[in-house]
């Protein structure tokens, strides 16, 4: 069985939907669409790119199937917004130093010189070996 753009973009709106508001909105979404590409087809438009054209009009279907039960497509909201800079900020400060002093204490408890990479050494504290061929 084939589906058309249209039932595809029915299907994936409103999927995410209550299952009591699912076949109104597949009602309304099915009238609209077609009065849509109906309206296209008598400007002369193909069939395929006005279907097409009045799906993207549409947008996402994720973000339409929101719209319809007026729920919000974002994370942080007013309330929690300026608690979630401040910690950021404090993150941003926090993190990098702990990361840098973290690598300085494993340096120290391996025993690398200060600059040398930790990573140029095996877990046994000796350098790997030699992998030059004898000339």
């Amino acid at each position: 069985m084939t589906t058309t753009l249209t039932e595809r973009y029915i299907s994936a709106t409103t999927g995410s939907l209550p299952l009591e508001t699912q076949s109104d909105v597949r009602a309304e979404l099915e009238a609209s669409i077609a009065d849509a590409i109906e309206s296209r087809l008598e400007q002369g438009e193909d069939p395929a790119e006005a279907e097409r054209a009045v799906l993207t009009d549409l947008g996402d279907p994720v973000a339409l199937a929101a719209s319809y039960t007026d729920r919000p497509l974002h994370l942080l909201g007013p309330r929690y917004y300026l608690a979630w800079w401040r910690l950021l900020k404090l993150l941003l400060a926090i993190v990098p130093a702990a990361a840098v002093g973290g690598v300085a204490l494993v340096q120290v408890i391996i025993g690398a010189p200060a600059g040398r990479s930790s990573g140029r050494r095996s877990a046994w504290g000796s350098p790997p070996p030699c992998t030059c061929s004898s000339g």
